[in-house]
C-alpha cells in the first residue's frame, strides 16, 4: 500500500471509524471487568495479573508501532493523557 497512499487512506478511513474504535475499546474494558469480577469471586488474581501484563505489552507495541510507522496510532496519545 505504500505505492498508493490514496488507497491506503481510503482503506483505513473505511475500516476504523470512531464508532468502531470506541466499540473495540468498550469490549476490551468489559472483558477486563468480567475477568476482574471472576478473580475477586474466586479469590485468585493470577489470571487477572496475566491479562494486565499482556495489556501493557500491547500498549508498548502500539508505541513502537507509532515510532516505526512515524504516524499517529489510535490510543498512543490517549494513553499518555
Amino acid at each position: 500500500m505504500r505505492r498508493n497512499p490514496k488507497l491506503q487512506q481510503q482503506f483505513l478511513a473505511a475500516t476504523f471509524t470512531p464508532f468502531r474504535f470506541n466499540a473495540i475499546v468498550c469490549q476490551e474494558f468489559i472483558l477486563l471487568l468480567v475477568i476482574l469480577g471472576l478473580s475477586i469471586y474466586f479469590e485468585s488474581f493470577d489470571f487477572y495479573i496475566t491479562i494486565i501484563i499482556a495489556y501493557v505489552y500491547h500498549v508498548i507495541g502500539h508505541i513502537f508501532q507509532s515510532i516505526f510507522l512515524r504516524q499517529y496510532i489510535p490510543g498512543v496519545l490517549d494513553y499518555f493523557r
